[in-house]
């Protein structure tokens, strides 16, 4: 219809690359990964227990497992995509998936359910970011998300019930897990910066 014709159209246009909303995305989309490193490195500071600990661990360990996806599944991203590196699965909604929930799990008692999915969906939304700009696909964002989502629930669930029980009544693996985790962290962050200055390398050339 008339009516359905002129939707489609007005949805095109303001997600057309000159709009506000688009560009509003993109800033945002843009700001998410320095953000949340910076909520995560602030958390970690602040709180400084085994549990942010085991938190950041286990998400650089799912950040670097969806790494070695990627090269093994090996899929491109959609036609007209910024980047050229495999897309399957989406790095992004693995890394927002697996702290969002694992961020909501950990808030359901504590904050409360609204919270909780709050958070939940938070992440959703940043994810879906990577489509609606044309970074990945659907699948790819989906299945990234899941896996982030279903490796937080195991990571949390085994750190609850075996390792942090230990952590804390052993002063040796509290400090351990403290030396991995700054390891770890910073390791990540000079991946990350080696791969912002590669893109701008790029973008030169």
């Amino acid at each position: 219809s008339k009516c359905q014709h002129q939707c489609v159209v007005n949805f095109a246009v303001m997600f057309q690359e000159s709009s506000p909303l688009h560009r509003g995305l993109t800033i945002l989309n843009a700001s998410t990964k320095w953000t949340v490193s910076s909520a995560v490195l602030a958390t970690l500071l602040w709180k400084r227990d085994e549990s942010v600990s085991w938190c950041v661990v286990g998400s650089i360990l799912n950040a670097f497992n969806c790494k070695v996806l990627k090269k093994l599944i090996s899929a491109p991203r959609p036609d007209g995509a910024l980047k050229v590196d495999p897309g399957m699965p989406s790095s992004h909604g693995c890394s927002l998936g697996f702290l969002s929930t694992y961020t909501a799990l950990d808030q359901f008692h504590l904050a409360g359910p609204a919270v909780s999915w709050s958070l939940g969906l938070g992440g959703i939304f940043l994810s879906s970011l990577r489509v609606v700009l044309g970074f990945h696909t659907a699948a790819q964002v989906a299945v990234g998300h899941a896996i982030g989502c279903a490796s937080a629930y195991a990571w949390r669930i085994w750190g609850e019930a075996t390792v942090l029980p230990l952590v804390r009544e052993n002063s040796g693996y509290r400090i351990t897990l403290y030396i991995v985790t700054a390891v770890a962290f910073a390791a990540f962050a000079f991946r990350v910066l080696r791969d912002v200055v590669t893109q701008r390398r790029v973008k030169k050339k």
